[in-house]
Protein backbone atom coordinates (compact mmCIF):
# COMPACT_ATOMS: atom_id res chain seq x y z
CA UNK A 1 0.00 0.00 0.00
CA UNK A 2 2.87 2.23 -0.49
CA UNK A 3 1.68 5.64 -1.70
CA UNK A 4 -1.81 5.13 -1.41
CA UNK A 5 -2.63 8.88 -0.92
CA UNK A 6 -6.39 8.20 0.07
CA UNK A 7 -6.24 4.92 1.88
CA UNK A 8 -8.24 5.59 5.23
CA UNK A 9 -9.26 2.04 5.84
CA UNK A 10 -7.53 -1.24 5.71
CA UNK A 11 -8.54 -4.62 7.04
CA UNK A 12 -6.40 -7.00 7.62
CA UNK A 13 -7.42 -10.80 8.53
CA UNK A 14 -6.22 -13.22 10.52
CA UNK A 15 -3.81 -15.47 9.06
CA UNK A 16 -1.43 -13.00 7.99
CA UNK A 17 1.93 -13.20 9.63
CA UNK A 18 4.33 -10.20 8.87
CA UNK A 19 3.86 -6.33 8.47
CA UNK A 20 6.54 -5.82 5.78
CA UNK A 21 9.12 -3.08 5.20
CA UNK A 22 7.32 0.29 4.13
CA UNK A 23 3.77 -1.62 3.48
CA UNK A 24 2.38 1.33 4.66
CA UNK A 25 4.87 3.95 3.85
CA UNK A 26 3.24 7.49 2.42
CA UNK A 27 -0.80 6.69 3.51
CA UNK A 28 -1.44 10.31 4.75
CA UNK A 29 -5.03 9.44 4.99
CA UNK A 30 -4.75 6.09 7.25
CA UNK A 31 -4.73 7.62 11.05
CA UNK A 32 -5.79 3.90 12.79
CA UNK A 33 -4.92 0.49 11.76
CA UNK A 34 -5.57 -2.61 13.63
CA UNK A 35 -3.16 -5.77 13.69
CA UNK A 36 -4.66 -9.64 13.66
CA UNK A 37 -3.22 -11.83 16.47
CA UNK A 38 -1.74 -13.96 13.75
CA UNK A 39 0.86 -11.15 13.27
CA UNK A 40 4.32 -12.30 14.68
CA UNK A 41 6.84 -9.96 12.74
CA UNK A 42 6.82 -5.77 12.16
CA UNK A 43 9.67 -5.09 9.66
CA UNK A 44 11.94 -2.48 9.66
CA UNK A 45 10.23 1.18 8.93
CA UNK A 46 6.65 -0.38 7.97
CA UNK A 47 5.16 2.59 8.42
CA UNK A 48 8.13 4.92 7.14
CA UNK A 49 8.31 7.21 4.12
CA UNK A 50 6.64 10.53 4.21
CA UNK A 51 3.53 12.17 4.78
CA UNK A 52 2.42 9.46 7.78
CA UNK A 53 -0.98 10.39 9.84
CA UNK A 54 -0.72 7.15 11.48
CA UNK A 55 -1.83 7.97 15.49
CA UNK A 56 -3.48 4.45 16.69
CA UNK A 57 -2.39 1.30 16.49
CA UNK A 58 -3.56 -2.03 17.94
CA UNK A 59 -2.32 -5.54 18.17
CA UNK A 60 -4.82 -7.98 19.26
CA UNK A 61 -2.79 -10.83 20.07
CA UNK A 62 0.98 -11.97 21.65
CA UNK A 63 3.60 -9.15 21.01
CA UNK A 64 5.36 -9.83 18.01
CA UNK A 65 9.10 -9.21 16.95
CA UNK A 66 9.10 -5.53 16.38
CA UNK A 67 12.04 -4.46 14.35
CA UNK A 68 14.71 -1.44 15.81
CA UNK A 69 13.11 0.79 13.53
CA UNK A 70 9.90 -0.54 12.88
CA UNK A 71 7.70 2.95 13.68
CA UNK A 72 10.22 5.26 12.38
CA UNK A 73 8.29 8.51 11.76
CA UNK A 74 5.22 7.69 13.52
CA UNK A 75 3.74 9.72 16.45
CA UNK A 76 0.76 7.33 17.79
CA UNK A 77 -0.68 5.14 21.02
CA UNK A 78 0.03 1.43 20.60
CA UNK A 79 -2.53 -0.65 22.37
CA UNK A 80 -1.96 -3.65 23.52
CA UNK A 81 -4.12 -6.29 25.43
CA UNK A 82 -3.80 -5.89 29.31
CA UNK A 83 -4.57 -9.49 29.74
CA UNK A 84 -1.41 -11.34 27.83
CA UNK A 85 1.54 -11.64 29.75
CA UNK A 86 3.79 -12.06 26.61
CA UNK A 87 3.40 -8.10 26.35
CA UNK A 88 6.66 -7.08 28.63
CA UNK A 89 8.32 -3.86 30.25
CA UNK A 90 11.24 -4.72 27.56
CA UNK A 91 8.65 -4.94 24.12
CA UNK A 92 7.61 -1.18 25.65
CA UNK A 93 10.34 0.67 23.23
CA UNK A 94 10.20 3.66 20.39
CA UNK A 95 11.22 1.83 17.95
CA UNK A 96 12.19 4.92 16.07
CA UNK A 97 9.19 6.48 16.51
CA UNK A 98 7.54 8.44 19.23
CA UNK A 99 5.00 5.64 20.80
CA UNK A 100 2.85 5.80 23.79
CA UNK A 101 1.71 2.20 25.09
CA UNK A 102 -1.28 1.70 26.52
CA UNK A 103 -2.92 -1.43 28.04
CA UNK A 104 -6.42 -2.39 26.64
CA UNK A 105 -8.56 -4.45 28.82
CA UNK A 106 -10.82 -4.60 25.83
CA UNK A 107 -8.26 -6.33 23.72
CA UNK A 108 -8.44 -10.19 24.25
CA UNK A 109 -6.01 -11.79 26.25
CA UNK A 110 -4.94 -14.70 23.77
CA UNK A 111 -2.36 -17.00 24.70
CA UNK A 112 -0.29 -16.49 27.93
CA UNK A 113 2.62 -16.33 25.80
CA UNK A 114 4.73 -18.90 26.52
CA UNK A 115 4.32 -20.66 23.51
CA UNK A 116 6.64 -20.44 20.68
CA UNK A 117 6.01 -20.90 17.31
CA UNK A 118 7.70 -20.70 13.94
CA UNK A 119 7.23 -17.12 11.80
CA UNK A 120 9.16 -18.61 9.08
CA UNK A 121 11.48 -21.15 7.48
CA UNK A 122 13.04 -22.80 4.64
CA UNK A 123 16.17 -23.99 2.99
CA UNK A 124 19.68 -22.33 3.26
CA UNK A 125 21.91 -24.50 1.07
CA UNK A 126 21.52 -27.86 -0.42
CA UNK A 127 22.09 -29.84 3.06
CA UNK A 128 20.96 -26.76 5.08
CA UNK A 129 17.78 -25.46 6.49
CA UNK A 130 16.91 -22.62 8.69
CA UNK A 131 13.88 -21.46 10.73
CA UNK A 132 13.17 -18.73 12.84
CA UNK A 133 10.76 -18.65 15.71
CA UNK A 134 8.87 -16.00 17.38
CA UNK A 135 11.82 -14.78 19.80
CA UNK A 136 13.81 -14.06 16.97
CA UNK A 137 15.91 -17.13 17.36
CA UNK A 138 16.95 -18.02 13.54
CA UNK A 139 18.67 -21.83 14.03
CA UNK A 140 20.43 -23.35 11.31
CA UNK A 141 20.55 -27.25 11.11
CA UNK A 142 21.80 -30.05 8.92
CA UNK A 143 25.23 -30.90 6.97
CA UNK A 144 27.55 -29.51 5.19
CA UNK A 145 27.83 -25.63 3.73
CA UNK A 146 25.10 -22.95 4.05
CA UNK A 147 24.84 -21.01 1.08
CA UNK A 148 22.56 -19.01 1.59
CA UNK A 149 20.90 -16.58 3.95
CA UNK A 150 16.99 -16.56 2.81
CA UNK A 151 15.77 -14.34 6.50
CA UNK A 152 18.24 -11.11 6.16
CA UNK A 153 16.23 -9.40 3.73
CA UNK A 154 12.86 -9.77 5.99
CA UNK A 155 14.11 -10.51 9.11
CA UNK A 156 17.58 -9.50 9.84
CA UNK A 157 16.47 -6.49 12.12
CA UNK A 158 14.24 -8.51 14.29
CA UNK A 159 16.87 -11.53 14.70
CA UNK A 160 18.23 -11.77 18.46
CA UNK A 161 19.93 -15.04 18.70
CA UNK A 162 21.15 -17.40 16.09
CA UNK A 163 21.79 -21.18 16.49
CA UNK A 164 23.66 -23.27 13.99
CA UNK A 165 23.66 -26.47 14.91
CA UNK A 166 26.24 -29.51 14.89
CA UNK A 167 26.87 -30.28 11.47
CA UNK A 168 27.18 -27.40 9.60
CA UNK A 169 30.11 -26.30 8.81
CA UNK A 170 30.73 -22.92 7.64
CA UNK A 171 28.70 -19.37 8.40
CA UNK A 172 27.53 -17.99 4.58
CA UNK A 173 29.34 -14.58 3.52
CA UNK A 174 26.90 -11.95 5.14
CA UNK A 175 24.73 -13.97 6.76
CA UNK A 176 24.17 -11.75 9.73
CA UNK A 177 25.42 -8.75 7.86
CA UNK A 178 23.70 -5.30 10.32
CA UNK A 179 21.69 -7.92 12.34
CA UNK A 180 21.35 -5.20 15.24
CA UNK A 181 19.26 -6.90 17.50
CA UNK A 182 21.42 -10.19 17.24
CA UNK A 183 23.07 -10.66 21.00
CA UNK A 184 23.90 -14.29 21.41
CA UNK A 185 24.93 -16.60 18.67
CA UNK A 186 25.82 -20.27 19.26
CA UNK A 187 28.06 -22.27 16.98
CA UNK A 188 28.72 -25.78 16.68
CA UNK A 189 31.98 -27.85 17.07
CA UNK A 190 31.66 -28.82 12.93
CA UNK A 191 32.20 -25.23 11.87
CA UNK A 192 35.90 -24.55 10.21
CA UNK A 193 34.76 -21.03 8.20
CA UNK A 194 33.14 -17.71 9.20
CA UNK A 195 32.27 -15.95 5.68
CA UNK A 196 33.24 -12.65 4.93
CA UNK A 197 31.17 -10.14 6.71
CA UNK A 198 29.16 -12.29 8.10
CA UNK A 199 28.45 -10.61 11.36
CA UNK A 200 29.52 -7.10 10.16
CA UNK A 201 27.74 -4.51 12.01
CA UNK A 202 26.10 -6.75 14.93
CA UNK A 203 26.19 -4.45 17.50
CA UNK A 204 24.60 -5.74 19.85
CA UNK A 205 26.82 -8.51 20.12
CA UNK A 206 29.22 -8.71 23.42
CA UNK A 207 30.29 -12.19 23.17
CA UNK A 208 31.58 -14.70 21.09
CA UNK A 209 33.05 -18.14 21.66
CA UNK A 210 34.55 -19.67 18.44
CA UNK A 211 34.45 -23.59 18.60
CA UNK A 212 37.79 -25.75 18.18
CA UNK A 213 38.16 -26.56 14.86
CA UNK A 214 36.98 -22.99 13.24
CA UNK A 215 40.36 -22.29 11.04
CA UNK A 216 38.91 -19.26 9.13
CA UNK A 217 37.63 -15.77 9.61
CA UNK A 218 37.14 -14.02 6.41
CA UNK A 219 37.81 -10.74 5.52
CA UNK A 220 35.34 -7.93 7.27
CA UNK A 221 33.67 -11.25 9.34
CA UNK A 222 33.27 -9.20 13.07
CA UNK A 223 34.11 -5.83 11.44
CA UNK A 224 31.56 -3.30 12.89
CA UNK A 225 30.39 -5.33 16.15
CA UNK A 226 31.37 -2.27 18.38
CA UNK A 227 29.62 -3.76 21.60
CA UNK A 228 31.94 -7.10 21.00
CA UNK A 229 33.92 -7.64 24.52
CA UNK A 230 34.85 -10.83 24.99
CA UNK A 231 36.05 -12.97 22.59
CA UNK A 232 37.54 -16.39 22.16
CA UNK A 233 39.77 -17.67 19.34
CA UNK A 234 40.63 -21.58 18.72
CA UNK A 235 44.20 -22.61 18.33
CA UNK A 236 42.78 -24.41 14.81
CA UNK A 237 42.68 -20.71 13.59
CA UNK A 238 45.23 -20.11 10.81
CA UNK A 239 43.47 -17.36 8.98
CA UNK A 240 42.66 -14.10 9.84
CA UNK A 241 41.22 -11.64 7.02
CA UNK A 242 41.39 -8.22 6.31
CA UNK A 243 39.60 -6.52 9.06
CA UNK A 244 37.98 -9.52 10.32
CA UNK A 245 38.19 -8.39 14.06
CA UNK A 246 37.99 -4.38 13.46
CA UNK A 247 35.12 -4.01 16.03
CA UNK A 248 36.79 -1.42 18.16
CA UNK A 249 38.12 -2.89 21.87
CA UNK A 250 37.53 -6.38 22.85
CA UNK A 251 38.45 -5.79 26.62
CA UNK A 252 39.12 -9.48 26.67
CA UNK A 253 40.32 -11.76 24.41
CA UNK A 254 40.75 -15.68 25.16
CA UNK A 255 43.44 -18.04 23.37
CA UNK A 256 45.03 -21.34 24.02
CA UNK A 257 47.80 -21.30 22.22
CA UNK A 258 50.50 -18.77 21.94
CA UNK A 259 52.27 -20.99 19.06
CA UNK A 260 49.72 -20.51 17.05
CA UNK A 261 49.01 -16.55 18.00
CA UNK A 262 52.71 -15.65 17.48
CA UNK A 263 51.95 -17.19 13.71
CA UNK A 264 48.88 -15.28 12.18
CA UNK A 265 49.14 -11.96 10.62
CA UNK A 266 47.12 -9.82 12.97
CA UNK A 267 47.76 -6.48 11.35
CA UNK A 268 44.89 -6.49 8.48
CA UNK A 269 42.56 -8.42 10.81
CA UNK A 270 42.62 -4.50 12.94
CA UNK A 271 42.16 -6.41 15.89
CA UNK A 272 42.60 -3.60 19.49
CA UNK A 273 42.41 -5.82 22.61
CA UNK A 274 41.88 -4.53 26.33
CA UNK A 275 43.89 -8.12 28.02
CA UNK A 276 44.92 -11.06 26.70
CA UNK A 277 44.18 -14.18 28.12
CA UNK A 278 46.20 -17.74 27.95
CA UNK A 279 43.95 -20.66 28.50
CA UNK A 280 42.30 -18.43 31.33
CA UNK A 281 45.13 -16.77 32.61
CA UNK A 282 45.65 -12.94 31.84
CA UNK A 283 49.04 -12.73 29.91
CA UNK A 284 51.70 -10.42 31.92
CA UNK A 285 55.08 -12.29 31.51
CA UNK A 286 55.07 -13.62 27.80
CA UNK A 287 57.21 -16.49 28.29
CA UNK A 288 57.64 -18.06 23.89
CA UNK A 289 57.37 -21.98 24.03
CA UNK A 290 60.41 -23.46 22.22
CA UNK A 291 59.64 -24.42 18.71
CA UNK A 292 57.68 -20.98 17.93
CA UNK A 293 60.37 -19.93 14.64
CA UNK A 294 58.77 -16.30 14.26
CA UNK A 295 57.30 -13.81 15.96
CA UNK A 296 54.39 -12.84 13.46
CA UNK A 297 53.44 -8.96 12.27
CA UNK A 298 52.00 -6.74 15.07
CA UNK A 299 51.50 -9.67 17.19
CA UNK A 300 51.71 -8.01 20.71
CA UNK A 301 51.52 -4.72 19.15
CA UNK A 302 49.28 -2.56 21.84
CA UNK A 303 49.60 1.68 20.65
CA UNK A 304 48.29 0.80 17.45
CA UNK A 305 45.98 -2.15 16.60
CA UNK A 306 46.69 -5.26 19.28
CA UNK A 307 48.44 -6.16 22.72
CA UNK A 308 48.84 -5.63 25.37
CA UNK A 309 49.79 -2.62 28.32
CA UNK A 310 50.24 -5.99 30.62
CA UNK A 311 53.08 -7.78 29.51
CA UNK A 312 55.72 -6.48 31.76
CA UNK A 313 58.39 -8.96 30.08
CA UNK A 314 59.43 -11.17 27.03
CA UNK A 315 61.55 -14.61 27.17
CA UNK A 316 62.01 -15.58 23.73
CA UNK A 317 63.53 -19.51 23.37
CA UNK A 318 66.44 -20.56 20.85
CA UNK A 319 63.92 -21.60 17.91
CA UNK A 320 62.70 -17.68 17.38
CA UNK A 321 64.96 -16.28 14.50
CA UNK A 322 62.65 -13.58 13.29
CA UNK A 323 60.28 -10.78 15.21
CA UNK A 324 58.49 -9.06 12.29
CA UNK A 325 57.51 -5.66 12.33
CA UNK A 326 55.74 -4.10 14.50
CA UNK A 327 55.43 -7.38 17.08
CA UNK A 328 55.63 -5.63 20.64
CA UNK A 329 55.34 -1.71 19.32
CA UNK A 330 53.20 -0.09 22.22
CA UNK A 331 53.62 -2.23 24.79
CA UNK A 332 54.28 0.29 27.45
CA UNK A 333 54.46 -2.13 30.61
CA UNK A 334 57.05 -4.04 29.20
CA UNK A 335 60.10 -3.98 31.61
CA UNK A 336 62.34 -6.96 30.48
CA UNK A 337 63.36 -8.76 27.44
CA UNK A 338 65.18 -11.95 27.28
CA UNK A 339 67.08 -12.64 24.05
CA UNK A 340 69.25 -15.68 22.07
CA UNK A 341 71.56 -15.66 19.39
CA UNK A 342 70.41 -15.54 15.59
CA UNK A 343 67.59 -13.65 16.39
CA UNK A 344 66.55 -11.00 13.38
CA UNK A 345 64.91 -8.49 13.64
CA UNK A 346 62.26 -6.42 11.00
CA UNK A 347 63.69 -2.82 10.02
CA UNK A 348 61.60 -0.01 9.55
CA UNK A 349 59.17 0.12 6.79
CA UNK A 350 61.80 2.36 5.13
CA UNK A 351 64.14 -0.04 5.76
CA UNK A 352 66.73 1.53 7.41
CA UNK A 353 66.23 1.21 11.01
CA UNK A 354 66.14 -1.62 13.70
CA UNK A 355 63.31 -1.72 16.13
CA UNK A 356 61.78 1.24 15.56
CA UNK A 357 58.35 -0.31 14.37
CA UNK A 358 58.96 -3.23 16.30
CA UNK A 359 59.40 -1.66 19.76
CA UNK A 360 58.51 1.43 18.82
CA UNK A 361 57.11 3.22 22.19
CA UNK A 362 58.36 0.60 24.54
CA UNK A 363 58.67 3.00 27.49
CA UNK A 364 59.00 1.40 30.45
CA UNK A 365 61.95 -1.27 29.02
CA UNK A 366 64.94 -1.34 32.05
CA UNK A 367 66.71 -4.27 30.91
CA UNK A 368 67.57 -6.37 28.09
CA UNK A 369 68.71 -9.48 28.96
CA UNK A 370 71.24 -11.23 26.00
CA UNK A 371 72.43 -14.81 26.59
CA UNK A 372 75.53 -15.74 26.82
CA UNK A 373 76.00 -17.42 22.96
CA UNK A 374 74.46 -14.05 21.59
CA UNK A 375 76.72 -13.38 18.82
CA UNK A 376 77.19 -9.64 17.90
CA UNK A 377 74.51 -9.30 15.31
CA UNK A 378 72.09 -9.19 18.00
CA UNK A 379 73.82 -7.02 20.39
CA UNK A 380 74.18 -4.43 17.36
CA UNK A 381 70.34 -4.90 16.06
CA UNK A 382 69.45 -3.49 19.85
CA UNK A 383 72.57 -1.15 20.31
CA UNK A 384 71.34 0.87 17.02
CA UNK A 385 68.12 1.57 18.68
CA UNK A 386 67.86 1.04 22.59
CA UNK A 387 71.20 2.44 23.26
CA UNK A 388 71.12 4.64 20.29
CA UNK A 389 67.58 6.08 21.35
CA UNK A 390 68.39 6.55 24.55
Amino acid sequence: FYGCENLKEVSIGNGVTSITSQVFGKCPALTSLTLPASVLVVNSNAFYGGDNALTELRFMGNAPLIAADAFKGVTATVYYSANNASWTEDIFQDYGGTITWAADAGIPGGTAGSDVVTVDSGSCGDTTTWTLDSVGTVTVSGTGEMTSAPWWTDYRTVIKKVVIEEGVTNVYSSAFTNCTSLAEVCFPSSLTVIGSIAFDGCTALTSVVLPEGVTTLSYDAFEGCSGLEEMTIPSTVTTLGSYSLNCGTIEKLYITSLEQWCGLNLASSRVKVGELYINGELLTELVIPEGVTEIGIKAFISAGYQISSTVTSIQLPHSVAAIRLGAFCGCSGLRSITMHPGVTIDRDYSGRRVGVETFGDCRSIKEIVFAKDCDDAVLDQFWEYFIVKS
